[in-house]
This record gives structure tokens, C-alpha cells and sequence, in this order.
């Protein structure tokens, strides 16, 4: 059976959409961009929009742009969306790309541009300096592509030719975020926007009857892409929009901005909204009104019940309701969403067995230690179709098992670009023995209960933590090469449930030559390279013997057995970090003081432990931040912090460095950038 014929139903194109609302409505804002803390905003009205995206247009296709690939890597803002929308108008296909960052640039950006053979880059000129500074002119040059600028070329006509297009257009390319040695781009087509659309509508509706949608999410992938900025151009709809910078910086801006402009949805990872609910406190809370929040969606990441319960009670004295949470599930590969809870509902959750679901069976319980408190991720939305199959035998699953999610329906992408192996393998499964299908392998695994998906872990090894996506093959990678102990030894990463959500664990087999080290020593090194490279925090590092970690018949490693065994204690480790460190026995003299008076020391220390979750007596003046549970978010919070409450600026890429609190302490005492020193 085909189960994709609805992808080639003739779409309502995007840019077709742009063309009607700018016609009927061309004074009315389609973005609001907030520009600061004090919430001011400049909007994008629809008319602007389309003049701005046909000038990216005609620079386009002056060049002959059509069918080839374009690297977007300009931040959020109106000229982002204006290029995409651009891209469409020109028949080009946008490749969005995190804008370059000091570190990350060099291999995210060629990687993504060799595999996506780019002819073109849209960017800022400094954007260009910055990329060629890193990689060199030789390398640049090389890759052949033409630079251009987000402003255009004036003399569009204003009745444009639209390019030849179907169903299977490609509309862009969306790179799976983590992986830069293998970069993956998921081929989404105008009908698969189209599909997605329609099964997004009944959550937009609430937009078209009260108050707007906000966002904080980076347009760079499908929730803050498809779901918002797109999603807000094809129902013509109003979006508030604020950069994912100013979520980092003030994660309680997000609320604010929320009552200010009487939003009625938003979308975010599950993580922050337990971060706003921490931060949150009662004198904020009593400022704001939440009434209007209707649709709080929260996906892309595990959804934890508590998490959702203590959102519900920091905020409901502003008036935020438990109805208005709404968990979803979806994937890059199938565009956007998948499921979603019915409107108007209070979320589903439910207790199952731990022992039964850690054997793949499905088995309601009572409240207890014994049991997993778990919230559904809704209903399988529209005319989709979502099969619980066993990854091993590619049979359906009996009632009450755990399986692979596979997919099928006019959301499903085309497959991965240039990669017909893998597309094959991926998006073309058959079911055994009858061979119905193709379906989309998730790789997610979970069960269908009372017509509600629980999605329990992932059959892939992608990691998420704080919302962001880690490929364990790069995390292993850094871990080894971070010294000269790991080199030799194989090595996995993988997450674990924490209390907050996800946490990181990395093991790796130490070579025979090292066996007598000094972990502490290889540990630290582990975490600052993890943490300067991924932005990452370790929760547990353990160094096991040589040829121990469990792996294939071809020599890979089993991460999930070794994620089995890490949980069972059954590791053979030399090391352990939730174990005490056999340090030399040396004398060892207190720490000196800081370079501040005593009760700035006490200020700083207190802040920084605070940041970190720890207890201030727990926090060593002369160890680096990134061995003691600095990562991105709160590196984040402690660079706002020192500038408000010490009045020094250091640079968010400088705590990825191995700095310590004896060094903050000199910054804030000669009170001088670290530029300066």
C-alpha cells in the first residue's frame, strides 16, 4: 500500500501565501521583534516582508539560483526570514545553519557546505571575515561558494514570476543538529509544510481569536522554523518574536514578555520551562497575567509530569491554567509534529512499572518507587499513521509493548540529501511480512496507550540536553582526545535520567599503559574539553579496562549495553566520578584568599555556587568552573550575573576557557574586561 499519495496533492505554496496576505492586509505585522529587556519591538509588517524577500530574489535569480543550495547563516531577526522567503520566491532551497560562533564555525560550516554542495551563502560581510579568519581564504575559496547580502538587489517587479513547483519541491534543507562529521540533510518539500500546516491549525486558531504567538526558539530548526516563523507567514497570523540570546541572558524575560503582550501560545523544551519555574519567584509572578496563555507546548526533548505540575503552581497565581500545558512529539524527519494533546485537556499521565518498561512491556501501576510517572504526548494528529513496530523482526508490536515509532503520512520527509543508502534505511521501511509501508523510522521507541503515544527513550543515540542535540559519536570523539589515557580505549556516550531531566555520562576504556594514572587528572580534562567543545556539562565520568565495554561483532560499541550496565553498576571502572578520587597524599595549604574584600568574597562565592546548584562550601576557588558544573546555561546566567551585580563584562565564550573563581575575582578586583589584563 502507498502511503504517501497525499504528497502529491498540488500545495498551497509559502510564497503563494505571502503574495495573498500582502495583498489584503500589506500594513498588518506579521513579527514583532523584541530588541531588549524593556521589551521595545520594530515589526515586520506582511507588505515588508514580501518587498524584502523579492529583493533576496532577484539577486537570486540574476544568478541563476534556481534548484541550488543556500547557506543561511544570519541571526534571527527580519532579514533571516526575509531570505528564506526569498529562497522560495527564486526556487533556490535555503539551508538554514547556526550562524558561526569563534569555535564552532570551521567544521560545522564546511561540513554543512560540502554536504549540501552550496552555491551561495547569505550573510552579514563581518559574518564572511569571521568564517574566512577561521578557516583561511584558501579553504573558503575552495568551496566555490558566491557571498551575498541579505539586503538584495532593488528592482523586483511586483508581479514576480513564481518558479515552477509541486508537492515534491524541495523547500529547504534541514541539517540535523549535533553531528558535524556526518552531517544529515532532511529534505522538506512544499507539500510536507503544507501537511504539516493543517495539522498544526487547530493550535494557530487560538492566535486567529485571542492574543499572539511569542517565540524564543532558534529559527535554525524545525520547532522555531516551521512551527513558528513559517507556521505564522502561511495562517497569516501575528508572532512575537525574541531571540534565543535573550532566553540565555533572562530566562524569566520569557513570561514577561508573555503577560506584556497577552500572548495566547508558546513552544519550548521541557527543560526551560523548569528553569523559568525555578527562577521564578513570588514578587515576579504577582506582575504578570497568564490568563490568556492557552497553549503552552512543549516538546523536542523528554516531557517530565513534575516538571509540568510545578510550572503550573509557580504560575497560577498569575493565572496560567494546567489545561494550557501541551506536550507534543515530532522529529526533523517528519517535519514537525506528530502528535499532540487535545486543547482544552489537562495532559495525560500515568504510572507504569519501572521493571516491566525496563523489558519492554507496558504495565499500569500505582503511584510509588516503583513506578515511572509518564505524560503523554497526545494523540497521533490528522490522517497520519504511527505503527509500533519491533526494530529487530520489523513486525508490528503486540498491545502493551515497547517498539521502534515508525510513521507515515504526507509530513514525512523525502529522505536525507544525497544519501540514498541511508534514505533507503530510513525512510523507506516495509513492514514484515506483508511489506506494507514505505514508513519513516524514528528511531524513537515508545507505546501507544488508550489512543495516547508515550515516547520512553530513543533506539538512536542522538543525546538532548537543554533542548540542544548531541551526536554521541562527536561527544566520544572529544572525550578521547582530551588525553593521552583515553586514546586507545574505546568509549561511549549516552543520557541518563537525572532529576532535572537528562544528564551526560561518558565512559571510556583507559589503555594498559595507564592504568596507574591519576583519574582525577584525566577526569578534569574530559570535562573541560566536553564543556569547551559542546557547551556541555558531565554528570558521570567513568574509566573502565581495556576491552570491557560491551560491542558488536564488527567491534562497535553497544551503547545501550553499556548504558544498561553503567545503570546496574556493572562496569568494570578504575574510576567512577560519583566515587571519592584516591588523590597523593601531599600537603596541601589552604586556598589563599580572593583579590576582594572579604564580604565581596563571600558575594562572589555565593553567586557563583548558586549558579552552579551546589553548595558554596562544595566550591573550589582554584578549580576550573567547567569541572565544577558550568555549562551553556549557566555560563549564560553567571556573565549576566557578574555584570549586574559586580559590574564586569567577560566575554560567554571566555567560560569555556578553564577559568576559576580566584580569576573572576582578580577580573572584578581591578575592575577591567579580561581584554584589558
Amino acid at each position: 500500500m502507498n502511503l504517501s499519495e497525499d504528497q502529491t496533492r498540488e500545495p498551497r505554496a509559502l510564497m503563494q501565501q505571502v503574495d495573498a496576505h500582502a495583498r489584503v492586509k500589506p500594513s498588518a505585522w506579521v513579527f514583532r521583534f523584541i530588541q531588549n529587556s524593556n521589551l521595545d519591538t520594530v515589526d515586520l509588517t506582511f507588505g515588508e516582508l514580501r518587498r524584502r524577500a523579492l529583493r533576496v530574489a532577484q539577486a537570486l535569480r540574476r544568478r541563476h539560483a534556481e534548484g541550488n543550495r543556500v547557506l543561511l547563516i544570519l541571526p534571527p531577526g527580519p532579514d533571516y526570514i526575509a531570505t528564506f522567503i526569498g529562497c522560495l520566491y527564486a526556487g533556490a532551497i535555503a539551508v538554514p545553519i547556526y550562524p558561526p560562533e569563534r569555535r564552532k564555525a570551521p567544521v560545522r560550516f564546511l561540513a554543512v557546505a560540502r554536504d549540501a554542495a552550496a552555491r551561495f551563502v547569505v550573510a552579514e560581510p563581518e559574518a564572511r571575515e569571521r568564517v574566512e579568519s577561521l578557516v583561511g581564504p584558501a579553504v573558503l575559496e575552495a568551496l566555490g561558494t558566491e557571498w551575498l547580502s541579505p539586503d538584495g538587489e532593488d528592482g523586483a517587479p511586483e508581479d514576480w514570476e513564481l518558479p515552477y513547483f509541486d508537492a515534491r519541491t524541495p523547500a529547504f534543507l534541514q541539517y540535523t543538529s549535533g553531528s558535524t562529521s556526518e552531517p544529515k540533510g532532511v529534505v522538506v518539500t512544499l507539500g510536507n509544510l503544507e501537511h504539516n500546516f493543517a495539522l498544526l491549525d487547530p493550535y494557530w486558531a487560538v492566535s486567529r481569536e485571542s492574543g499572539p504567538a511569542l517565540t524564543w526558539l532558534p529559527p535554525f530548526h524545525d520547532m522555531g522554523l516551521i512551527g513558528n516563523l513559517l507556521a505564522a507567514v502561511h495562517h497569516g497570523l501575528p508572532l512575537v518574536v525574541m531571540t534565543p540570546q535573550a532566553f540565555g541572558r533572562d530566562p524569566l524575560l520569557w513570561p514577561r514578555a508573555m503577560s506584556h503582550f497577552g500572548a495566547s501560545s508558546s513552544v519550548a523544551p521541557n527543560f526551560a520551562y523548569d528553569l523559568v519555574a525555578s527562577r521564578a519567584t513570588p514578587e515576579l509572578v504577582a506582575t504578570l497575567d497568564l490568563k490568556g496563555w492557552a497553549i503552552a507546548m512543549n516538546g523536542a526533548e523528554p516531557i517530565l509530569p513534575g516538571t509540568l505540575e510545578r510550572f503550573t503552581r509557580v504560575f497560577a497565581p498569575a493565572g496560567f491554567k494546567a489545561q494550557a500545558h501541551c506536550p507534543v512529539y515530532g522529529l526533523a524527519e517528519g517535519t514537525l509534529v506528530v502528535s499532540g494533546k487535545t486543547l482544552g485537556e489537562t495532559p495525560v499521565e500515568r504510572h507504569f512499572d519501572r521493571t516491566a518498561l525496563a523489558n519492554g512491556r507496558v504495565k499500569v501501576a500505582k503511584a510509588g518507587p516503583k513506578a515511572l510517572a509518564m505524560a503523554s504526548s497526545g494523540e497521533v494528529l490528522g490522517d497520519q499513521r504511527l505503527v509500533v513496530v519491533d526494530p529487530e523482526t520489523r513486525q508490528p508490536c503486540v498491545a502493551g509493548t515497547v517498539g521502534e515509532l515508525w510513521l507515515a503520512g504526507g509530513s514525512v520527509a523525502r529522505g536525507y540529501w544525497g544519501n540514498r543508502e541511508l534514505t533507503q534505511e530510513v525512510f523507506r521501511a516495509t513492514i514484515l511480512p506483508t511489506g506494507e509501508g514505505p514508513f519513516l523510522r524514528t528511531g524513537d521507541l515508545g507505546f501507544l496507550h488508550e489512543g495516547q503515544l508515550f515516547v520512553t527513550g530513543r533506539l538512536k543515540d542522538l543525546i538532548i540536553i537543554a533542548g540542544k542535540n548531541h551526536y554521541p559519536q562527536d561527544l566520544e570523539l572529544t572525550m578521547r582526545a582530551a588525553h593521552p589515557a583515553l586514546a586507545t580505549g574505546a568509549g561511549a556516550a549516552f543520557s541518563i535520567d537525572g532529576l532535572w531531566g537528562e544528564e551526560l555520562a561518558l565512559v571510556n576504556e583507559v589503555g594498559l599503559d595507564y592504568r596507574n594514572t591519576d583519574f582525577a587528572e584525566v577526569e578534569s580534562a574530559v570535562r573541560q574539553a566536553v564543556a569547551r567543545e559542546h557547551e556541555l556539562a558531565v554528570a558521570h565520568c567513568v574509566f573502565v579496562k581495556l576491552a570491557t565495554l560491551p560491542k558488536t561483532s564488527s567491534g562497535k560499541i553497544r551503547r545501550h549495553r553499556c548504558r544498561a550496565q553503567f545503570l546496574a553498576n556493572e562496569l568494570k571502572a578504575h574510576h567512577h566520578s560519583g566515587e571519592p578520587v584516591v588523590r597523593p597524599e601531599v600537603d596541601r595549604p589552604e586556598p589563599a584568599p580572593l583579590a576582594l574584600p572579604v564580604t565581596e568574597q563571600q558575594r562572589l562565592m555565593a553567586v557563583v555556587a548558586r549558579v552552579l546548584e551546589i553548595e558554596v562550601a562544595e566550591l573550589d576557588p582554584d578549580r576550573p568552573l567547567l569541572e565544577q558544573g558550568l555549562s551553556s546555561l549557566r555560563a549564560a546566567e553567571l556573565q549576566e550575573e557578574l555584570q549586574f551585580g559586580f559590574g564586569v563584562s567577560i566575554d560567554y565564550e571566555d567560560f569555556f576557557e578553564p577559568w576559576t573563581v580566584r580569576r573572576i575575582a582578580e577580573i572584578i578586583a581591578t575592575k577591567r574586561p579580561p581584554s584589558a589584563r
